[in-house]
């Protein structure tokens, strides 16, 4: 026995409704494109350029670690979804105790390392605007 898939044919309501949201994807993508051609060399200037490196670069961090936390709890939801749905309760339990231990474990192994960078960067997280100048002759490091 063979099974057959209807598709329903598209409305002209829906494909309006998808046209629509095509070109408002587009048009945020242009949007944010324009504001960070703006406001970059404004970022630039107020908090000077190696600052600016240093925020680029833990923005750049955060979003890898969203994508890997993202991907963490996807497959978490996903196995823990199968496992209840199986009433294999012990396996999911078990499931989600390694989940936790796993992110325990690389907020412990990420926490020594911002402590490290925060204290071998104090002048970085200040912006150059709000700083006092150093007294001239001193060995005050600079970002």
């Amino acid at each position: 026995m063979t099974r057959q898939t209807v598709v329903a044919p598209r409305s002209e309501a829906s494909l309006r409704q998808f046209i629509f949201n095509v070109g408002s994807n587009l048009a945020l993508i242009a949007l944010n494109m324009g504001v960070a051609l703006w406001f970059t060399p404004y970022l630039i200037g107020v908090l000077g350029v190696a600052v600016y490196g240093v925020a680029t670069l833990a923005t750049s961090v955060a979003t890898y670690m969203a994508i890997i936390d993202s991907a963490l709890n996807k497959a978490l939801g996903r196995y823990l979804t199968i496992e209840i749905r199986q009433e294999r309760f012990e396996a999911a339990n078990r499931t989600f105790n390694t989940a936790l231990g796993l992110s325990l474990a690389i907020s412990a192994a990420l926490l020594p390392i911002i402590g490290l960078v925060s204290f071998l960067a104090p002048g970085c997280s200040t912006p150059r605007w709000a700083r006092s100048r150093p007294p001239s002759g001193s060995s005050r490091r600079r970002c």
